[in-house]
């Protein structure tokens, strides 16, 4: 997609995240397609209703829990561990993000899953708000550094 990389305004950013979201739900029915995009976007909220329409009540019941709370942070991220075990980084990025751990969300869609473009969406979606600033510097760090290492074509352009 790129749109990480090519969009100049924080509102594009979200108005294409928001249309990915809706066309990966739309042609899977699996909400676990979009999660990590309907958390970053900041609607986390729809999420238990869009588990509870494809009758899968263990994940609706979870997405549904405060993630305020200490306790639910970390069994937040001991399944985002369990996912990343069986290869299923993009939703264990999306449990990453519930846990509050942006740098690890980052680490799987970038170096685990070997998606750019998408950990690109994701340093976007985050920003550089009050709270998120560190997350997005450190996210920009690692992007800059894994097109340096791979060398990629378009690490010529960022880096510059």
């Amino acid at each position: 997609c790129g749109v990480g990389l090519w969009a100049r305004s924080p509102f594009e950013v979200k108005k294409v995240a928001e249309g990915l979201a809706k066309d990966r739900f739309t042609k899977d029915r699996d909400p676990k397609t979009c999660a990590l995009l309907y958390l970053l976007l900041g609607k986390g909220s729809t999420l238990p209703a869009m588990f509870r329409a494809v009758k899968d009540d263990k994940l609706a019941m979870f997405f549904a829990r405060d993630f305020s709370q200490e306790q639910h942070r970390a069994a937040a991220i001991k399944n985002a561990c369990a996912l990343l075990s069986q290869h299923r980084f993009e939703l264990a990025a999306a449990f990453f993000v519930l846990g509050g751990v942006i740098k690890d969300a980052l680490d799987c869609v970038l170096n685990r899953k070997g998606d750019p473009m998408l950990a690109a969406l994701l340093i976007r979606l985050i920003g550089k708000g009050n709270d998120a600033g560190q997350d997005y510097d450190t996210g920009m760090d690692m992007l800059l550094a894994h097109f340096r290492s791979k060398a990629e074509w378009i690490g010529a352009g960022i880096v510059q």
